[in-house]
């Protein structure tokens, strides 16, 4: 998340200024017999407010005085905890997002121009499609104790391109270090998946949703060490990934910043790689994703993961819609003014 910006904490039972000279004078490489006596005064005030929490739990007895000290110092923990607690939730939004299912799928949205860089304000205008993730628990090594829970996807695409922009939240920022029990890399990363071919129809099958089997998947993978490059896998299995021999021209860009990665990808509607997803508007396509925090021991299975979800590119709208209604009103207005010369002729050939 982003950094707290309020006052830290102050030493226990100091004050504000008190802790920052502190901290100030610790942070000299040398100091004069002065500030040493200084220094030396504060962590005794500090050490003895500590010596109070430590008896009172272990049961003994406070004086009144000695109460009240720990009860001012006390007083601050709270008062800045709740700041804290304040800050963290202004950070959340009003309403839990509802996952990207049913009527609320990934619609990619059309503009006839170029698409949006990574950040464009024009994808401040887009609501993200929300999609939760849950550990991995079907096959070893599992993950019990995820520490990412959603990935937010925004899509814009044009008449030969198709963007997206991935966001997800993951409190440290990890490349290329090796686990010490296996031996191998960690590292964040996500995994975006699609079917090689697109189901025919809403009953026909998918590929098992850990990355295919019989049927095989088309796959994005992305890795934190490096950030503009988004590899093509095929897979027909968790445990059998096959890095495409054609790479195709994806770009990509992705930042982490105040514990938050943005990944920004761009590719061609349409490629001549048969093991490629092709895309063309108005289709319904299957979509999931993986992640990986290599801070929490994530590596090969054990990660992060949704079952499949739809994305669309939404229909250009028609013009027709523009040309509809004043043509349904000048018909309208044609046809009173014909009742009305109707009944006019009528009334004089009767008189």
């Amino acid at each position: 998340m982003p950094a707290f910006e309020g006052d830290s904490f102050p030493g226990f039972g100091l004050t504000a200024e008190e802790s920052n000279r502190m901290i100030e004078l610790d942070n000299k490489d040398e100091m004069t017999e002065t500030e040493e006596e200084e220094s030396a005064q504060l962590y005794e005030k500090y050490d003895a407010v500590v010596d109070l929490a430590l008896n009172l739990a272990e049961g003994t007895e406070l004086s009144a005085d000695e109460q009240k000290i720990y009860d001012d110092a006390m007083r601050v923990v709270y008062e800045k905890s709740w700041h804290l607690a304040n800050y963290v939730k202004s950070l959340s939004p009003e309403k839990r997002p509802e996952p990207a299912i049913g009527n609320n799928v990934l619609r990619s949205q059309y503009v006839g121009s170029e698409l949006p860089p990574m950040d464009d304000a024009a994808w401040d205008t887009l609501e993200a499609g929300y999609f939760p993730l849950v550990g991995q628990v079907v096959i070893e090594p599992r993950q019990f104790n995820p520490t990412i829970d959603a990935v937010n996807v925004k899509s814009f695409y044009n008449d030969t391109e198709v963007a997206f922009l991935f966001t997800w939240d993951d409190r440290t920022h990890t490349t290329d270090e090796t686990d010490e029990e296996t031996g191998k890399t960690l590292e964040d990363a996500l995994a975006v998946q699609f079917p090689v071919k697109i189901p025919q129809g809403p009953t026909a099958p998918k590929p098992y949703f850990l990355w295919g089997g019989r049927l095989p998947v088309y796959l994005w993978h992305w890795k934190a060490s490096a950030p503009e490059q988004v590899t093509e896998l095929t897979a027909k299995g968790i445990n059998n990934v096959e890095v495409q021999e054609a790479q195709g021209e994806l770009k990509a860009q992705g930042t982490y910043t105040n514990g938050r990665y943005k990944l920004w990808v761009k590719r061609a509607l349409k490629t001549d790689d048969k093991k490629d997803l092709q895309l063309e508007s108005g289709v319904f396509v299957p979509i999931a994703f993986s992640a990986w925090d290599g801070a929490n021991g994530d590596v090969d299975t054990k990660r992060v993961m949704t079952s499949w979800y739809t994305f669309v590119l939404e229909p250009v709208p028609s013009s027709k819609r523009f040309i509809y209604p004043p043509l349904i009103a000048l018909l309208s207005v044609g046809f009173l003014f014909g009742l009305r010369a109707f009944v006019l002729r009528r009334n004089s050939e009767e008189a």
